[in-house]
């Protein structure tokens, strides 16, 4: 006989109805997060091509923008350098032959100073350009974080500090010189008298050896007015004086005749003085005079390191270590020129790293501004600029003068804009 099964109750088809149903959802969640994991290495494939598109974006901006600023400051500073050219036509120390040689000799030197100038408003200009379009924040919120935008701009700062620190070492100090030559050749023909001293060493470098003075001096007719010979011994006592009413320069000899020069010696208490006459004496030409300084040496120990490379820094730095004084004072002017030449070599060493530091303190800045106007970056990198120089010009003077620890005046300001950049971004990145 063939037996029924009884149908389940309603509550056991309700308790399967359950099962099936917890059975359905737990495949749906599995296929569900199936899908997101596959969704996101898709999405991470493709965010591949944006970023390398990002960082093309970044480096064509900054560049572009970096040399906007090099147009906008280097003609700033050529049109100065020119006006400078014809102030020294119109006051006849300078020929019109002369002016533009004179402008393409100043122009590496113009370079070195507006790279970093240029590099600074590319920053402000483009991260500024970046936080008011709001593509700042759209690169944000695609995984890209401060740190990463920067990379660009710090690249290309770092470039353009190898550029001036090559600028400075390889090319400034030959075209420095060669515009000295521009300005003493120049001015032969020139017929404008000017009053005239030279010391030997220069005021303030040392004891004083000898002073060449007069009332005027034309360079290019080669006259002396009123030409003074004052020369010292030690102590700087003055044991020598020629004084005349005028002195010529006699090209065949490379001598000056002064012209019915008096001669004054002095020993102790004792003076005796010559009738006048004509007395050949052994000075610099009348082009060289012209010049005020006359050697490489002289322009160290005055502090013009951008005459000199580095090389040439640290060989002067060793004939001055290698040279025994005499006494207290010549020791102590022997360290202070020392210090001064350790000091103008870190000087030069800062422009590797100056357009780094500059890029870390003008990209927090616009990115916190959100202005877009020109006038806007110029202003802002022209505060920054002000600050940073006139905190170099202070370190400059102290390191001239060799007293205090030479490395840390150096570094000194680079610090500052160092630490100054380091702070803005990590306050811009957290």
């Amino acid at each position: 006989m063939k037996t029924v099964e009884p149908l389940p109750s309603r509550e056991a088809r309700a308790e399967n109805l359950a099962v099936e149903t917890e059975k359905l959802e737990t495949e749906k969640m599995a296929r569900s997060d199936a899908a997101r994991s596959s969704s996101k290495r898709s999405s991470f494939k493709r965010w591949r091509v944006p970023a390398k598109v990002a960082n093309v974006y970044l480096w064509r901006g900054i560049v572009v923008a970096s040399l906007r600023g090099l147009l906008w400051f280097g003609g700033l500073l050529s049109m100065t350098i020119l006006l400078g050219a014809i102030r020294r036509v119109v006051d006849g120390t300078l020929g019109w032959s002369g002016v533009w040689d004179l402008v393409l000799a100043e122009t590496p030197r113009v370079l070195v100073f507006t790279l970093p100038m240029s590099v600074l408003f590319g920053a402000v200009q483009w991260f500024t350009e970046l936080s008011s379009h709001g593509e700042a924040t759209a690169l944000q919120v695609g995984g890209m974080s401060l740190g990463r935008m920067m990379r660009a701009p710090l690249c290309w700062g770092a470039i353009v500090g190898l550029c001036v620190f090559v600028l400075q070492e390889k090319f400034v100090p030959q075209t420095q010189q060669s515009k000295q030559n521009i300005i003493a050749q120049s001015m032969i023909g020139v017929s404008r008298p000017q009053p005239f001293r030279l010391s030997d060493p220069s005021d303030g470098q040392g004891a004083l050896k000898s002073v060449i003075q007069a009332k005027l001096l034309d360079i290019g007719r080669g006259t002396m007015q009123q030409p003074v010979v004052q020369l010292f011994g030690e102590n700087q006592h003055l044991y020598k004086q020629i004084a005349a009413p005028r002195g010529v320069w006699r090209a065949e000899t490379r001598r000056w005749i002064l012209q019915n020069a008096i001669v004054t010696l002095i020993s102790g208490d004792k003076v005796v003085v010559s009738p006048p006459r004509d007395i050949e004496y052994s000075m610099p030409a009348p082009t060289e005079l012209g010049r005020k300084t006359l050697t490489l040496t002289q322009y160290l120990n005055d502090g013009y390191y951008e005459f000199a490379s580095i090389s040439d820094l640290r060989a002067y730095r060793d004939v001055l270590l290698a040279q025994k004084p005499r006494n207290s004072a010549d020791s102590h002017l022997r360290q202070k020129r020392i210090n001064s030449m350790t000091y103008g070599i870190h000087d030069k060493i800062t422009a590797l790293f100056l357009c780094v530091f500059l890029v870390l303190v003008g990209a927090p800045l616009a990115l916190q501004s959100g202005r877009t106007a020109t006038g806007f970056s110029m202003g802002l990198s022209l505060a920054v600029l002000l600050g940073y120089y006139l905190l170099w010009t202070c370190t400059l003077a102290l390191g001239r003068g060799g007293e205090i620890n030479p490395i840390a005046l150096a570094y000194f300001p680079l610090g500052v804009t160092a630490t100054v950049g380091v702070f803005l971004f990590w306050r811009k990145a957290r």
